[in-house]
This record gives C-alpha cells, sequence and structure tokens, in this order.
C-alpha cells in the first residue's frame, strides 16, 4: 500500500511513542518523521504529534485525533477501541485523563528534574503530588479490573502503560511499585502483549526516582 502522510512524531515527546508502537507493529503506510521545513510550513504551533497526509491538504494535530485516525488504518483492529459502543466511549475516557491530566503533572513532576524546563521545586513536588492522586484512580480501578475497558485489553491499557512506562523510567521507582501493587501487575502483564513487547521488550523500573542535581 502506498504511503498515505508522514507522522511527526519523535519518540521522546511524550505522547508519541504510542503512534510509532501502531505504526511499526501494524506495518501501516504512514511514514514517521522529524520536523522539517514541511512541518514548520504545515504547523506553525510547532506541537507534535502533527500529521499531514501526501496531498498536503490533510492535516491534524492533538493526539487523540492523529491516534484515532492511525488506529483507523488497521484492517482488522478487534477490540483495540473496545468491543461495544458503550466500551468505545469508555476507551475515549482513559484515553483523555491520559492525554490531558496525567501527561501535564508528568511534565511538572519531571522535565524540571532533567532540565527540559528551568527548575521549580513547587512545580516538581506539586506534579508528583498530582501524579500520584491520579495513579490512586488506577490503583483502586484496577484492583477489581484486569483491564482498563471490558475483559481484555485495548487502546486505553496501550495508551496509558506506555505512558506509565516513562513514568517508571523516572519519578515512580521500585519502591512506588510495591506500594502500588495493582498498577504494576496490570503494567506488567499489558507489556506482556505482542504490540507493546516488540518495541518494549524486557523492561525494568528505575531503582530510584531521578531527581534534580
Amino acid at each position: 500500500m502506498s504511503v498515505v502522510g508522514t507522522l511527526y512524531s519523535p519518540a521522546a515527546s511524550p505522547r508519541c511513542p504510542i503512534l510509532n508502537y501502531i505504526i511499526e507493529y501494524y506495518n501501516l503506510p504512514v511514514r514517521i518523521g522529524e520536523k522539517d521545513e514541511l512541518f514548520t510550513k504545515n504547523f506553525p504551533l510547532g506541537k507534535v504529534p502533527a500529521y499531514l497526509g501526501t496531498d498536503g491538504n490533510y492535516k491534524l494535530h492533538e493526539t487523540l485525533a492523529i491516534l484515532l485516525y492511525v488506529v483507523s488504518l488497521i484492517k482488522n483492529p478487534g477490540n483495540l477501541l473496545g468491543a461495544t459502543k458503550d466500551e468505545y466511549f469508555e476507551v475515549l475516557k482513559w484515553l483523555s485523563f491520559i492525554n490531558s491530566d496525567i501527561t501535564t503533572e508528568y511534565v511538572n513532576a519531571v522535565f524540571p528534574v532533567i532540565g527540559a524546563y528551568p527548575y521549580d521545586e513547587k512545580r516538581v513536588f506539586g506534579g508528583r503530588a498530582q501524579l500520584d492522586k491520579y495513579a490512586k484512580v488506577f490503583e483502586d480501578y484496577l484492583a477489581s479490573n484486569s483491564f482498563l475497558v471490558g475483559s481484555g485489553v485495548t487502546l486505553a491499557d496501550f495508551f496509558s502503560a506506555v505512558f506509565f512506562k516513562q513514568c517508571f523510567e523516572t519519578v515512580w521507582d521500585k519502591s512506588w511499585a510495591s506500594a502500588h501493587p495493582n498498577i504494576s501487575a496490570w503494567f506488567a502483564k499489558v507489556l506482556e502483549e505482542p504490540l507493546l513487547k516488540k518495541n518494549i521488550g524486557k523492561f525494568q523500573i528505575i531503582e530510584k526516582r531521578l531527581e534534580a542535581n
């Protein structure tokens, strides 16, 4: 199949890895590219991910719009978006929660520590506290549910797990994981799914969370 467009999706951006994984795993006809002159011309805000169709006219920005478009290119997506109409909206609920609330607090908690933003102790500690508050929603829910939606893995699990991987590499260490057994067990289970196992492989949670130098 001919390439239908270019996805500007740098792996270092918190919202981008899952898009790249899906494209590569399902061998979708989308080129993954770095920011270039076409990107700058078509996406003046400079936000990623961004998608540009081969005709140069079809443009998408905003993560969830692009994510759903990419999934629509899969010939047999199975229950990625849920098995029923109600489950579809449940999937969207979790995607939105990760993409907005949790991503924002991850950036607050981590980016000043790794030097991506100027260090601000109040921002870092506030981000950590909010992340823990939001994580409790998952921990409580997963106490009685094997997956986030329905009885099997969906895009909600994949999107959340890939994002949580970044947390487990930076701000959620082994001590945190031990205190959140439901998230940890679910996370390990989802990483064993072929889509993620192929792209991530064996994963180790960070021993101690990163701190500013």
